[in-house]
């Protein structure tokens, strides 16, 4: 959820905030400012949303995301989320200030992930074929 910020110029980071210079602030620089992609960021996009005022946004759950979770689950020291960019990076005034999970007033991002069961074999059919061995090898002794 964007925090209302009359003018768009920014507001002071916190330590451990993303910025400009740094991936996490005062400690941790970008490999370039705003990052690199390749280095900083996967160049291609998971997902996109037309973000504009305040509101809650959703980004529409693609194979890319998919793919993306999937690894963080695999590898989790890889997981340090998307990366929120605008598409013209050059203009004024198109920042947006996003929460993140560490927001001490629960207002950061939420992930749904929506996933059907793969059914298993019922277990009385498991029991069934089961006696049905043990019967047929007690009658050939």
């Amino acid at each position: 959820v964007p925090v209302d910020n009359a003018g768009g110029m920014g507001g002071p980071a916190a330590p451990g905030d993303a910025t400009w210079l740094h991936r996490f602030a005062f400690s941790d620089f970008w490999a370039a400012p705003g990052g690199a992609p390749g280095i900083d960021f996967n160049p291609t996009y998971s997902s996109a949303a037309l973000i504009f005022g305040l509101d809650s946004y959703q980004f529409e759950g693609t194979l890319d995301m998919i793919n993306d979770v999937q690894s963080w689950l695999d590898n989790p020291g890889t997981n340090f989320g998307w990366m929120l960019m605008t598409s013209s990076e050059e203009l004024p005034f198109t920042g947006r200030r996003f929460a993140s999970r560490e927001d001490p007033n629960g207002a950061g991002p939420l992930l749904f992930v929506e996933y059907e069961p793969i059914p298993e074999p019922a277990t009385w059919a498991l029991i069934a074929v089961g006696a049905a061995v043990l019967f047929r090898r007690l009658r050939l002794r």
